[in-house]
């Protein structure tokens, strides 16, 4: 027998089960009733499974109803961006998606990464973070940093991998754990075909519009890393939240979209 799961307005014309686990059947009936508790006959039923939880982070936790993937880019002003024509597919993620105008940032890069996972920009080693709650919920995650040398690097920098770009090492709660470190892993092990519920993404430094040899082509190289991935990304069924780390000493107004 089945059991009544939710009762909601009659206006109401979706609604979100979020008590569901990975890789379960579950089938949903409607029937409708009046002020006069006249009840309709049952809807035919509506039948679904659940995905498989990604890797890592255990299982068991109920994630988002589309995997969400934070993309974080560098160093580049709202009006950096927004409007440039040398970011063409930048402009085409804002033309399809939504833009957030009003959005600012702070300075200095992991006072930044580290106040967007735990709400917090310093003292954060035993800080309670976006990553850990995730964690101890089972519910999949993944840190992606493009050309770490190795999972759950601990080190410094290495070649265009910067580490002040990668928060999760940054948290104890993460690093004394082995199952949580080996959810921080290199980009290379990105797939499309098997996403977390929860990715954050960060380009290496050519990618992120870091470092180049002009600001130009910084962009450039920023917007055609993005073209080569982010398409997959959204095929797959992503929410994909691409934003930057801050602006400029003289504007942290960034563009997020």
């Amino acid at each position: 027998g089945g059991k009544n799961v939710a009762t909601v307005a009659g206006s109401t014309t979706a609604w979100t089960d979020n008590g569901v686990q990975a890789s379960t059947a579950y089938s949903y009936t409607v029937d409708a009733f009046d002020a006069a508790r006249n009840v309709s006959n049952q809807s035919s039923p509506a039948t679904v499974t659940t995905p498989a939880g990604g890797g890592g982070g255990g299982g068991g936790g109920a994630g988002p109803a589309e995997p969400i993937i934070i993309i974080m880019m560098e160093n580049k002003q709202y009006t950096d961006i927004v409007g440039n024509a040398n970011a063409p597919y930048i402009q085409s993620l804002i033309a399809r998606g939504t833009l957030y105008t009003n959005y600012e940032a702070g300075p200095g890069s992991l006072p930044d990464y580290l106040a967007m996972t735990s709400g917090l920009t310093g003292s954060t080693s035993a800080s309670n973070n976006i990553f850990n709650q995730l964690q101890s919920k089972g519910i999949s995650w993944g840190e992606y940093e493009e050309s770490m040398p190795s999972v759950c690097d601990k080190g410094g920098d290495t070649g265009s991998y910067k580490k002040a770009h990668n928060p999760a090492v940054y948290y104890n709660d993460i690093t004394s754990s082995s199952s949580a470190c080996a959810n921080v892993v290199p980009y290379s092990q990105f797939q499309t075909s098997n996403l977390r519920a929860f990715s954050y993404v960060v380009p290496n430094l050519t990618d992120d519009m870091h470092t180049g040899s002009t600001r130009t082509a910084e962009i450039g190289a920023g917007d055609a890393w993005l073209a080569a991935n982010v398409p997959a990304m959204l095929s797959a069924g992503a929410e994909v939240i691409l934003t930057w780390d801050e602006g400029s000493s003289s504007n942290e107004h960034v563009a997020t979209i």
